[in-house]
């Protein structure tokens, strides 16, 4: 069976998400005395960027909740890096880390599952941008790009919270709004609403750059033998770039986008921020349920145990151990502990 493990709050985008980020140097021109025509290049100044997030998702099939991380430079070729920690009750614990590398137009992808003692890395070549589809969508992104440059941003003020909310066409169904303080030009989050219903919230908070000054590595591939799927014989996951509306994902738009030969001259610096600060959310990994072992196979097996056994009195012994087989040989060796037996505490070395 297949299912899908979400790295990020939501696939779907009419499924509200709430995510608490920490953010690095996001800065946009407030609007002054109702609407205005804003370019978006405040957000441009700092080519380097860290976002940190939580996310917990409800679900009734299969609750989740997680971190990560989502790091940005657009330093000469662009490259962008998302890792996150997700929690499923069949998988367990995973995390998974991301890496678009335009220079080289791969997507890196790592998977390691530490309950089912798996961990591997595939990798995948950008869109080529040739065919009907590609082309199309990029004409519409091309679009949204000179849309957002010239449009005059739609204010909504609240002044309960003292918040003030500029918003501007995104998508037919979704507009993408700037949260900023009243009088302020410092941003404070990212809004995506259908309608009067919001979508998607996402809080922003500033730290200091020289924090992650460190973070230049994960820009490096996030292993040494990635494979393509191809070359894999037992695929943990694989990266959905369709989710499940069949709509364009910000993932799938991101590495057209970045697969131009230039993309800091073909996309302007802050549509390439926005959508890169669109990931979390929009980011599926399908996971596969392994083969199950062939034990047949296994020379020599050994384990640690706990047991408990209960009987009809309702008498309860609890033993633990360990277990060595070798099946060349057809032998094992048990070494347990017992304790609270009829005769006390017991060991055996069988």
């Amino acid at each position: 069976s297949i299912c899908q493990y979400s790295l990020t709050p939501t696939m779907a985008m009419a499924t509200m998400a709430h995510l608490r980020l920490v953010f690095l140097l996001a800065l946009l021109a407030s609007a002054e005395d109702g609407a205005k025509t804003d370019t978006l290049a405040e957000m441009a100044k700092e080519p380097y960027m860290h976002i940190g997030y939580e996310y917990q998702l409800h679900r009734a099939t299969m609750p989740r909740s997680g971190e990560g991380d989502l790091w940005m430079n657009y330093e000469g070729q662009p490259k962008i890096s998302l890792q996150g920690v997700a929690q499923s009750p069949k998988f367990g614990k995973g995390t998974i880390r991301i890496l678009l590398d335009s220079a080289t137009k791969t997507m890196y992808v790592r998977i390691e599952l530490a309950k089912l003692h798996r961990d591997q890395c595939l990798k995948y070549p950008f869109p080529i941008g040739a065919d009907e589809k590609e082309q199309k969508r990029l004409q519409t992104l091309k679009v949204r790009q000179e849309r957002i440059q010239k449009v005059v941003h739609e204010e909504e003020k609240d002044w309960e919270s003292g918040k003030v909310t500029q918003l501007l066409p995104w998508t037919d169904r979704y507009r993408l709004g700037f949260v900023t303080k009243h009088d302020s030009d410092k941003l404070l989050g990212v809004t995506l609403r259908e309608g009067k219903r919001v979508v998607k919230q996402v809080d922003f908070i500033e730290r200091d750059a020289s924090e992650a000054a460190s973070d230049r590595k994960v820009f490096q591939p996030p292993s040494s033998s990635c494979l393509s799927p191809m070359e894999y014989h037992d695929v943990v996951g694989e990266i959905d770039l369709k989710p499940p509306h069949q709509r364009s994902s910000a993932l799938n738009d991101l590495l057209l986008m970045l697969s131009s030969q230039d993309p800091i001259k073909d996309w302007t610096l802050p549509v390439l921020l926005l959508q890169s600060c669109l990931l979390p959310g929009d980011i599926a990994v399908m996971l596969e349920d392994p083969e199950p072992p062939q034990i047949e196979r296994w020379h020599h097996i050994a384990f640690d145990y706990s047991a408990v056994t209960a009987s009809r009195a309702g008498h309860v012994s609890r033993s633990e151990g360990t277990m060595w087989i070798n099946m060349e040989k057809r032998a094992f060796r048990l070494n347990g502990n017992a304790k609270n037996t009829k005769v006390g505490e017991l060991h055996i070395d069988l």
